[in-house]
């Protein structure tokens, strides 16, 4: 489905077993998809690399790394001084008075529920709904239970369903 074999797993038990008790099976990846739909220079994909840049640039901002720079940038704030047209330093008064919409400035998401993936997931997810409707059949195995209300509507015991290739779809034969 994703072009590489995959593993879903949807249990505390199967991930245990997936990613603790069989870890040496498996190697963390991405499939190839997902790559090309991002891009092979997407932090996901070199994240040793970003780590090592990230260390590089805050590193040159420590104070023991500008401490010994101070006179000289102000050196250059003081020859540049004079050349200020108005007197007052603009601090984005305006932006001030207006109050920001959510969201405006979003360099680390949305608050602790979002991540920079959330997209990305919801795009994978809504790929996998679409080549589960048009490649297989889908009944509920058993009866429903009722619905359960909080935090919103679920059925109670999940909905198990069962699976069957439709006869027609090319995708079915070759599975």
């Amino acid at each position: 489905m994703l072009g590489c074999p995959c593993v879903m797993i949807s249990s505390p038990e199967a991930a245990r077993v997936v990613l603790v008790k069989r870890a040496h099976l498996f190697k963390p990846t991405y499939p190839t998809s997902k790559e090309k739909m991002i891009g092979p220079e997407a932090i996901s994909f070199n994240k040793g690399l970003h780590a090592r840049l990230k260390k590089l640039v805050q590193a040159s901002f420590l104070p023991s790394a500008i401490k010994g720079s101070a006179s000289e940038i102000e050196q250059i704030v003081l020859v540049f001084l004079p050349t200020w047209k108005y007197a007052t330093i603009s601090t984005l008064q305006e932006m001030k008075r207006v109050p920001p919409r959510s969201n405006t400035y979003m360099p680390f998401g949305n608050g602790v529920h979002s991540c920079p993936g959330s997209e990305l997931a919801k795009l994978q997810t809504l790929i996998l709904l679409h080549h589960l409707t048009i490649t297989y059949r889908w009944r509920a195995m058993e009866d429903e239970d009722g619905i359960e209300y909080a935090p919103f509507p679920v059925p109670k015991r999940g909905l198990p369903i069962r699976l069957t290739p439709r006869p027609n779809h090319k995708l079915a034969k070759s599975d």
